[in-house]
C-alpha cells in the first residue's frame, strides 16, 4: 500500500498587491552591508515545530516585515499565515538576474525539485516526510506581465532567476515563497505501484489500481489526480527508468490547470 500523510497548506501568491507595491515602491532605505536570516516557524505533520528560512540582504522594519534597498534592487520580507515570501523589487537593467538566498533548514532536512509543471516548485522533507513546500516562482513587468523565472537549488541557497533587459518595463516583482501547508497530501508509491501507475496511462486504468482504490476514487484526492493522469503516468514512467520511485503531493483545496498535484523522485527499496 502507498505510503500517506495528509498536512495543511495554502497557496498566496497576491499578484495584484505584487503589482501595487512595486508600482509604488520607492528606494529610500539607506545601504548596508548587513545580511539578514529571516524565517518562518510551522508544524510538521507530527505535531513537531520547525523553521525554515533563508538569508536575505536587509534592514530590519517594525514587526513582520524587513526591507533592504540599493539603487538597483530592493527585497521585502513579509510573513505570511501558512509561511514566507521575499518580495524582489528589480528597479532598472543594471539590476542582476540571478539572486541567491542561502537556506536555513532542520537538521537533515532536504529540498527535492518537483518535476516539471507541477503545482509547487520544490518540497522540504525531513526523514521521508514532506514538512514544506517552495512555490512555483513569478516574475511580473510593471505592466503585470509574466516574466521568464525559475528556481533552482545551488550549494545550499535557493537561486531565483528572473529575465529583463532594457527593453523590460520596470519596476520587476518577483518572490521565492515557503508553504507550510494546508490541506496537502503526500503519497509516496512502492516500486511495483510505480511501475503500474507508468504501464496504467489514462484515468480510468489509473482509478482501478490497488493504491488508487485505498485514497478513495471519488475522494477530493482522488479526483485531483485523475485530473492529471497522463502527467501521473508519464512521470511515473520516469521514476521507474530511473530506478526511484514516485512520489505525489496533492492540493486539495486549490484547483488548477494540472489538478493541483505535483510529483518527485525517491530512492526506495
Amino acid at each position: 500500500m502507498p505510503q500517506i500523510n495528509r498536512f495543511s497548506s495554502r497557496w498566496i501568491i497576491a499578484i495584484i498587491t505584487a503589482i501595487s507595491t512595486a508600482m509604488m515602491f520607492a528606494i529610500s532605505a539607506p545601504q548596508a552591508s548587513a545580511k539578514e536570516y529571516v524565517t518562518t516557524t510551522g508544524l510538521s505533520p507530527d505535531g513537531n515545530q520547525y523553521s525554515i528560512g533563508w538569508e536575505v540582504p536587509s534592514t530590519q522594519e517594525p514587526a513582520r516585515r524587513s526591507k533592504r534597498s540599493t539603487k538597483d534592487y530592493a527585497f521585502e520580507t513579509n510573513q505570511l499565515e501558512n509561511g514566507m515570501q521575499t518580495l524582489i523589487h528589480i528597479e532598472n537593467s543594471e539590476a542582476p538576474t540571478e539572486y541567491r538566498f542561502p537556506l536555513s533548514l532542520p537538521q537533515e532536512a532536504e529540498v527535492i525539485p518537483f518535476s516539471e509543471g507541477s503545482e509547487d516548485a520544490m518540497g522540504v522533507f525531513l526523514n521521508g516526510s514532506l514538512i514544506a513546500t517552495i512555490a512555483t516562482p513569478w516574475a511580473i513587468d510593471a505592466n503585470g506581465t509574466p516574466l521568464q523565472t525559475s528556481l533552482h537549488i545551488e550549494n545550499g541557497a535557493l537561486v531565483q532567476i528572473v529575465e529583463h533587459n532594457s527593453d523590460t518595463a520596470f519596476p520587476v516583482t518577483a518572490d521565492p515563497q515557503i508553504d507550510w501547508g494546508w490541506e496537502k497530501t503526500t503519497i509516496k508509491l512502492s516500486k511495483k505501484e510505480t511501475q503500474a501507475t507508468g504501464a496504467a496511462g489514462g484515468a480510468g486504468a489509473i482509478a482501478a489500481l490497488l493504491w488508487m482504490a485505498a485514497l478513495g476514487v471519488s475522494g477530493p484526492v482522488g479526483f485531483a489526480i485523475l485530473g492529471a493522469a497522463g502527467k501521473l503516468g508519464y512521470d511515473a514512467i520516469r521514476a521507474h527508468r530511473n530506478g526511484k520511485c514516485l512520489g505525489i503531493v496533492v492540493s486539495t483545496n486549490v484547483p488548477s490547470h494540472n489538478g493541483s498535484i505535483s510529483t518527485f523522485e525517491y530512492r526506495c527499496a
